[in-house]
């Protein structure tokens, strides 16, 4: 086996953990969420991650292999820091923020595993991949839109009313 295949379906088995990790991770995060637009947002995608460690089935049939886990421990990472802001109540801003380092390690470790598939010649493997990469990238554009259209212009407006916006005079220089 080359080199880089070796180095592939190590990736792949780190990333099949990593799509267990968040299926697991997402019920928690959309009971804490409250917005209706995001809740529906992560239900969604919280299918659409199932269907991703589908996906890495068929992958790993395709090569011959049987589908392995192996500790993902940079999405293990980001999730534990996403639970801190679930447990502080840091709302879905904060959420948000989090939830976009995951589809941000997502997009990069899927990007990396459809690059080499064509490097290594399996455009089937390729193809798969290169599929869930853009509903990775689709994720992360919705929830930066809600964050945009919903929830960072109501949490600007709570904390100007609350007074947590205001100014801070500098003196001139």
């Amino acid at each position: 086996m080359s080199g880089l295949r070796e180095a592939f379906i190590e990736e792949l088995k780190d990333t099949y953990d990593a799509e267990h990790q968040i299926t697991r991770a997402l019920p928690k995060v959309i009971k804490s969420a409250r917005h209706e637009e995001l809740k529906s947002a992560l239900e969604s995608h919280l299918e659409e991650t199932h269907n991703h460690i589908g996906r890495l089935e068929n992958v790993f049939d395709i090569l011959d292999e049987t589908p392995r886990r192996k500790k993902c421990k940079g999405i293990e990472g980001i999730l534990a820091e996403g639970q801190e802001l679930i447990e502080a109540h840091r709302g879905d801003a904060a959420l948000i923020a989090s939830l976009q380092k995951v589809e941000h390690y997502e997009i990069a470790a899927y990007g990396t595993l459809a690059a080499w598939t064509r490097f290594l010649e399996e455009h089937v493997a390729a193809d798969i991949l290169e599929e869930t990469l853009n509903e990775e990238r689709d994720a992360d554009e919705r929830l930066a839109e809600i964050a945009q259209s919903v929830v960072n212009p109501e949490g600007a407006s709570r904390e100007a009313e609350e007074g947590f916006g205001r100014r801070i005079k500098l003196p001139m220089q």
